[in-house]
C-alpha cells in the first residue's frame, strides 16, 4: 500500500520542495517508524509528456510496512505532520491511499 500525497498546480501556487524533502521527510520517518513505513519518496517537476501544464506540482509517496502500525502512528501524529506540510504549500495536497503493482525487471524474463 501507498499514501499520496499530491500538490496540485495553478496560477500563484507554490510548494518548497527542498524543504519539504529536507525536513518533512525524516520527520515523517521519525514519527510513524520505520515499523510502520517501508520508504518514502518525493516527485516534483511533473510534466506533461504532451506538452502543456502539469496538473501537478508534485508529490510524496509513503509506502506502508504495516497498515494497523501505520494506521496508530497516524492517529497519534497525523495532525502534527499536516500542519508542518501546510507550511510549506500554499494549496492543500490530494491524498490518495493506494494499492502499488508493478513488474520486477531484474527478474522479468524477455
Amino acid at each position: 500500500q501507498c499514501i499520496s500525497f499530491l500538490f496540485p498546480n495553478g496560477t500563484g501556487t507554490e510548494w518548497a520542495v527542498d524543504a519539504y524533502s529536507q525536513k518533512q521527510l525524516p520527520m515523517i520517518m521519525k514519527r510513524l517508524g520505520s515499523a510502520a513505513v517501508r520508504r518514502i519518496e518525493v516527485r516534483t517537476g511533473l510534466n506533461l509528456l504532451d506538452a502543456g501544464a502539469p496538473a501537478y506540482m508534485g508529490g510524496a509517496n509513503i509506502y506502508v510496512k504495516n497498515r494497523r502500525t501505520f494506521d496508530a502512528a497516524w492517529a497519534q501524529h497525523g495532525a502534527e505532520l499536516e500542519a508542518e506540510a501546510a507550511r510549506l504549500a500554499s494549496v492543500k495536497p490530494l491524498r490518495l491511499d493506494t494499492v502499488v503493482y508493478g513488474v520486477d525487471t531484474t527478474h522479468h524474463d524477455a
